[in-house]
């Protein structure tokens, strides 16, 4: 048994020594790996400077898009796809908008500091679910959940394929002049329903 143990001890500290030692190397080689890779990020850095700019396209597209869709009187054409073909198209006034979209805060702070779900603005709770919504220039609403394109032009629809052809319509597009007018009286009611009713004081006859 001695004789065992006299053997087998070696071996083991010349396995442990070799481990140790392959392990040293490994760490080793990742270090010098580790900063040949910042040398050349370095390297890199110097070689392609960053350019200066006075203007950024990304957010002039960005503003635009925002100014266009925030337009109560743009006229679009929507176009809702169902498994993959289109099925339709229809003006749009103003903007499409996602359902999930509200005008108050979905979650509340109690006074313990707790996350509380909030009412919609008809008081009740739960998501509306994934659709979109928008209203046609006579101010119909109208709802879809699916694929969508826009664009601000009638195009053609074959509807064999269920795809948009790059013809314009122009027998939907020579409605244009008819729709922006019933967008202008469509955004008036709107006013005159946001405009504050001037109550009506009824005068006590006995009064003096």
């Amino acid at each position: 048994m001695k004789n065992m143990k006299k053997v087998f001890l070696p071996i083991v500290a010349t396995i442990i020594g070799a481990t140790l030692f392959s392990v040293g190397c490994s760490t080793n080689e990742i270090q010098v790996q580790q900063e040949q890779k910042v040398q050349n990020a370095i390297h890199v850095f110097e070689q392609t400077k960053v350019p200066q700019i006075n203007k950024s396209l990304e957010r002039e597209n960005i503003r635009q898009r925002i100014l266009v869709s925030n337009d109560p009187n743009t006229l679009m054409w929507i176009y809702p796809m169902s498994a993959g073909r289109v099925i339709g198209r229809f003006p749009v006034k103003g903007k499409v908008t996602s359902g999930g979209k509200r005008l108050t805060a979905t979650t509340e702070f109690n006074n313990a500091g707790n996350t509380l779900e909030s009412p919609d603005e008809m008081g009740t709770y739960g998501a509306s679910g994934d659709y979109i919504f928008w209203f046609d220039p006579a101010g119909r609403y109208h709802q879809h959940k699916g694929d969508y394109f826009l664009s601000p032009v009638p195009y053609k629809i074959d509807l064999g394929y269920g795809t948009i052809s790059t013809e314009v319509d122009q027998s939907e597009d020579s409605k244009r002049s008819s729709y922006n007018n019933q967008i202008r009286q469509t955004n008036a009611k709107l006013v005159q329903q946001e405009e504050p009713s001037t109550p009506t004081v009824v005068m006590d006859k006995g009064a003096k």
